[in-house]
């Protein structure tokens, strides 16, 4: 599967360089010409008058170019070069700078008359801004640690299972140490549908928003005396793929728990229902984990 990261990570580097060496250049002639008349802005000292300490910072120039290498040149260019290097923190200073990159372009949308460059930079700020959180996301996602060697109680009792789906990985870690505790035979639900990936984001989406199932690789679950069940949440519902899963094993599981994953902040009863429904069976017990940004946490447990 294509890295998003590294993606989202270059057209980041573009948007960081091209507003940050805009800013450098920008702040350059005003200290060049304090007067403006390099850029052609000797006319709007006077727009400038509205802010605090106007009489003190704001006759000419100098200030504002100050502030515009400070908030806007910098911290581009270094977020450019930590991204460039592979370093998280890049990433976070990215979004900052889409945030303050947004809040200057706020002022000058109040202080000057509207213009072509300020509307523009203005839609540039909430790219930067997107840009820089989808690629800390995926950086985060990417970057979880999976090693195998940390589960050594694998499949010693025979009579278990942990069943999970993972898309990105989140799900595949709770599955994977729950059955470690339990010593169970570990179960990887595969889809038949594209599940990777942003264009596999939405086309589960799209299943998830009319709760259709999606076709899977057979798995009977008849044969184990107690199953795990361990699902991420989709729009609100359990995934279709373990939907399918239910749907394929009515009747057939009778000591069953499931362990919901989700990065909402809630509990989702509606998705125990629904399983025990799907299945035809009580469940034992359920577990809620609250999963974000690479991070597993928060865990509760469901009482129905």
């Amino acid at each position: 599967m294509k890295s998003r990261y590294n993606i989202t990570s270059k057209l980041l580097i573009f948007f960081n360089l091209f507003i940050g060496l805009g800013a450098v250049y920008g702040s350059t002639m005003m200290f060049l010409a304090p007067d403006g008349h390099l850029l052609r802005m000797e006319t709007m000292i006077p727009y400038f008058q509205v802010l605090p300490l106007a009489k003190y910072l704001y006759q000419d120039y100098i200030f504002p170019g100050i502030a515009l290498l400070l908030i806007n040149g910098i911290p581009n260019l270094i977020s450019s070069y930590f991204i460039i290097k592979k370093k998280h923190c890049g990433n976070i200073i990215s979004m900052v700078s889409g945030v303050l990159l947004n809040l200057w372009i706020i002022i000058q949308l109040v202080i000057f008359p509207s213009n072509f460059l300020s509307n523009t930079y203005f839609i540039f700020s909430f790219i930067q801004f997107f840009l820089a959180f989808m690629t800390f996301v995926f950086y985060s996602q990417e970057h979880m640690v999976f090693d195998l060697n940390n589960y050594k109680n694998l499949n010693k009792n025979p009579k278990k299972a942990v069943v999970f789906f993972s898309r990105v990985g989140y799900t595949k870690l709770l599955a994977y140490e729950e059955a470690n505790k339990q010593g169970a035979t570990i179960i990887e639900v595969k889809a038949k549908e594209r599940t990777e990936g942003t264009l596999g984001f939405w086309w589960c989406g799209r299943f998830a928003m009319h709760h259709w199932p999606m076709e899977i690789e057979k798995i009977d679950l008849s044969t184990f005396d107690s199953v795990t069940i361990c699902t991420p949440i989709w729009v609100f519902a359990i995934s279709s793929p373990i939907r399918k899963l239910c749907i394929d094993n009515k009747n057939k599981v009778k000591n069953v728990s499931y362990i919901i994953n989700h990065f909402n902040p809630l509990i989702y009863k509606s998705a125990v229902k629904e399983m025990d429904e799907l299945l035809s069976t009580k469940h034992k017990n359920a577990t809620s984990v609250t999963s974000r940004i690479g991070r597993v946490r928060r865990i509760k447990n469901i009482l129905i």
